[in-house]
């Protein structure tokens, strides 16, 4: 019975850990789309449209979005779109490769959205 309530423990925690993230990075990419002026900035909210949106953001043709799904390639397109996500916002192309380092990837969207 003790094991059953630290299990549920366990689940509770990662799901607030995990809501949180997802609060955090939907908070960024909606304050990157209304600094950039960029339209539908509620995309930031749903999965895929995020993407869709941060494609938007650097300008980039929509149908980038199916080069997401294709392993190794999604390496080098998350990399371009951040480059471009970064020059809309003033910063330097070569941020862009922050987002391939641990850490630094869950910095770098608060840099780019809370920085003047």
């Amino acid at each position: 019975m003790v094991g059953v309530a630290i299990l549920g423990a366990m689940v509770l925690f990662f799901l607030a850990f995990f809501e949180a993230i997802y609060v955090y990075f939907g908070l960024a990419f909606s304050t990157i789309a209304r600094k950039t002026h960029t339209p539908k900035a509620w995309y930031a909210w749903v999965p895929i449209l995020n993407m869709v949106l941060l494609l938007n953001v650097a300008q980039k043709p929509v149908w980038w979005l199916l080069l997401f799904f294709v392993p190794f390639i999604n390496i080098v397109i998350l990399v371009l779109t951040w480059m471009g996500v970064a020059k809309a916002r003033g910063r330097p192309d070569w941020w862009s490769l922050l987002i391939l380092a641990p850490i630094a990837n869950f910095i770098l969207p608060g840099i780019l959205a809370w920085s003047d």
